[in-house]
């Protein structure tokens, strides 16, 4: 198994390696979130943008999810095509950066078939790139609630309850955040990192011995997981357990032959893993590299905070 890292080069967005499921004409984009967080405002409108929807080309495909089916069923041949030619247009404005057209190409499709969950789970996805959350939260709150009315609390998908969680962490609602990635730990898909984001928001809690219960848990299963590795690190020293949080680092450093110490190393880290994570996390891990029992971190709201370990 290759080492895991939040920041894959295949995308420019921090932290985020789109994921989706294919959906009929109804496909449902998400974002892997290595670290509970989305890109802050003064972020989102930076070279991202392709990236992004570069990877909303889940296609109009073969595998059809419970919502988009039930909804197919339902709908005249008309209102279908219309549905795919707005789906089909929102894929093409974002692979084209033009996320404006994108954001209201999700609005057409919400106005043709409002019951749709997957449609505002993707508005609510781009608008959480872009840094607009109070409009991600409500898109992606809209697409969980027709979710439960259709499966029931336990049906509810686990990309809308991990995208819904990143806008509340970014609205600085980290308790809801945690809540809600707790839920989408079980998905088989998206669990591994609803399970590292549960940890991170955690931490940002407060819950400090409960954050490095959970990076460890994660770990069990994939010790190659290198941003948990580095969060178990400033989770470690936060807690005062140096000589613990110095093994850890050396082991990530060690990790693949050397790679983990190439990708995560004391000149960088911070850089790597601050856009990505919740302001106390990124602290942390500055007050590691600073062997320092304060730390600095900007929050969503472009804020400079410093935390005492």
């Amino acid at each position: 198994m290759p080492a895991q890292s939040c920041s894959l080069a295949a995308t420019s967005a921090p932290g985020y390696v789109c994921r989706h499921r294919r959906a009929c004409a109804l496909a449902r984009t998400s974002v892997r979130v290595c670290a509970a967080r989305a890109p802050r405002a003064t972020e989102a409108a930076l070279g991202r943008r392709g990236a992004f929807l570069g990877a909303l080309t889940a296609a109009l495909g073969s595998v059809v999810a419970r919502e988009a089916q039930a909804a197919a069923a339902k709908m005249d041949q008309k209102t279908l095509k219309a549905l795919q030619a707005a789906f089909q247009e929102a894929f093409d404005a974002g692979m084209n950066g033009d996320l404006d057209r994108a954001d209201a190409a999700w609005g057409k499709c919400i106005d043709l078939v409002p019951t749709n969950s997957a449609s505002w789970s993707n508005r609510g996805t781009l608008r959480l790139q872009r840094g607009q959350w109070n409009e991600a939260a409500a898109d992606l709150e809209q697409a969980l609630k027709l979710e439960e009315e259709a499966n029931g609390p336990a049906g509810a998908d686990a990309l809308v309850l991990n995208n819904l969680a990143n806008a509340r962490g970014a609205q600085g609602r980290w308790s809801e955040a945690k809540t809600l990635y707790g839920r989408a730990q079980d998905d088989p898909d998206v669990g591994e990192i609803a399970r590292a984001n549960y940890a991170l928001a955690a931490f940002q809690c407060g819950e400090d011995e409960e954050a490095i219960r959970a990076v460890r848990a994660v770990l069990r299963k994939d010790p190659r997981f290198l941003d948990v590795r580095c969060a178990l690190v400033a989770f470690l020293w936060a807690a005062g357990r140096e000589r613990d949080a110095e093994d850890e680092w050396r082991a990530l450093e060690e990790e693949q032959s050397g790679l983990g110490g190439e990708l995560y190393n004391k000149s960088n880290v911070f850089d790597r893993v601050a856009p990505r994570w919740p302001p106390r996390p990124a602290a942390a891990i500055a007050a590691f590299v600073n062997v320092s029992r304060k730390g600095r971190a900007r929050d969503y709201d472009g804020q400079e905070k410093e935390y005492t370990f």
